[in-house]
């Protein structure tokens, strides 16, 4: 592949929403579906309050790291409270969820070590 480095705006990209996860969006910013990108994935998500990305778990490690607001992290059986400034790194097949606990928007950053997200078999508990 013959990659070619660019810079891109967050307004560029459109907002997704999912039909699992009501009151969350995302948006798919390095993506080789976007750009010829090898090996790396990067979005940004936000939940509304009191939404959730539900528990589930998905081959490729993962990470988060969280922009703003506050939330609950579900780490196989474990609970955390998370907040802006927060960084967590999700093991491959590790089984995790987020909520938000805040009165404003949670905003994370997501990274994969994949071409595209949509490589990213995601199993719902």
């Amino acid at each position: 592949m013959n990659q070619k480095a660019f810079i891109s705006k967050l307004d560029d990209a459109p907002w997704a929403a999912s039909d699992k996860n009501p009151g969350l969006k995302y948006k798919l910013l390095i993506d080789a579906s976007k750009a010829e990108t090898d090996g790396f994935s990067f979005g940004i998500l936000q939940l509304e309050p009191g939404a959730s990305l539900l528990p589930h778990h998905h081959d490729p490690q993962e990470s988060y790291f969280i922009l703003e607001g506050e939330g609950l992290m579900y780490l196989a059986g474990t609970e955390q409270q998370v907040g802006s400034g927060s960084v967590i790194y999700i093991p491959r097949s590790h089984q995790h969820g987020i909520t938000n606990t805040g009165s404003e928007p949670l905003v994370f950053i997501w990274t994969f070590p994949t071409d595209t997200w949509s490589e990213v078999e995601y199993c719902y508990q």
